[in-house]
């Protein structure tokens, strides 16, 4: 029985020797190694180069510097693509109205067409001396252009309007006229509308009105038309800034207030 354990301990040992290993023991040159199953060594894994790993000079797309620039310019496009955005208009056409009595009576008359007010004046007198009416007549308007009909301006793009003065038809009894202007400005959407405020468009001379005038019931400048420029400027999100456009008609003001948003 011992001789059997004996030789299947033998054989065991065998089993896990190499081959050199399973000569040198049997030889008595050597002592057997432990089986790996025995426990007490570890796993020396692998070899690691203990050189240092050299830099790459590969791009792995990570530069600092770049992606930095990157932001910037995503910024700046950014901000060059608010603009002011036209959202809605408003027509300021003033009342036909009447005035005085039925031996002078005076009619003013504003009607809105197109990128126009007109005005006709009508002026009814009674003449003692000729017993009869006699009547003063005068037909003036005020017409305005935008170069950009688009509905945007970038803040430094120029907001240019071309205006328009006539005098189309004036009979005179004795009424000192004063014929026709108009004149354009940029402002916020609330001020008030008429008096030029905030930013006023000019011409390259630095000329800011446009005149059909009458001096001394006389037509000096029958008709007239003036180009006018300016800019918007930047904005905060959400602001509204109106280009206010005005038309003085025998002393009666009407126009156009068209209103742009900052987006």
């Amino acid at each position: 029985m011992k001789k059997t354990l004996i030789i299947l301990l033998i054989f065991t040992i065998a089993m896990s020797m190499t081959a050199c290993e399973k000569v040198s023991y049997l030889l008595g040159f050597d002592e057997p190694p432990p089986p790996a199953w025995a426990g007490g060594m570890d796993d020396p894994g692998p070899i690691m180069d203990p050189s240092p790993i050299a830099p790459s000079n590969e791009d792995d797309g990570m530069n600092t510097d770049e992606g930095d620039n990157a932001i910037v310019e995503s910024n700046n496009d950014q901000q060059n693509m608010n603009l002011w955005e036209l959202v809605s208009t408003e027509e300021i056409i003033p009342q036909t109205y009447t005035t005085g009595d039925s031996n002078d009576s005076r009619l003013y008359t504003f009607e809105y067409s197109g990128n126009a007010i007109d005005c006709h004046y009508e002026r009814t007198v009674y003449d003692g001396i000729k017993k009869q009416y006699l009547s003063e007549l005068i037909d003036t308007s005020g017409s305005w252009t935008l170069s950009n009909e688009d509905g945007a301006f970038l803040p430094e793009e120029n907001v240019t309007v071309i205006l328009g003065t006539q005098i189309s038809n004036f009979e005179r009894i004795s009424t000192n006229y004063t014929g026709v202007s108009s004149w354009a400005y940029i402002d916020e959407a609330t001020a008030a509308f008429g008096n030029a405020s905030g930013t006023i468009l000019k011409s390259k001379d630095g000329i800011s009105m446009s005149k059909s005038e009458i001096i001394d019931g006389v037509i000096t400048i029958p008709s007239n038309s003036l180009e006018v420029t300016a800019q918007m400027g930047t904005g905060t999100l959400g602001q509204q800034k109106a280009l206010f456009v005005v038309i003085s008609n025998q002393g009666k003001i009407g126009g156009i207030k068209y209103i742009y948003e900052w987006q």
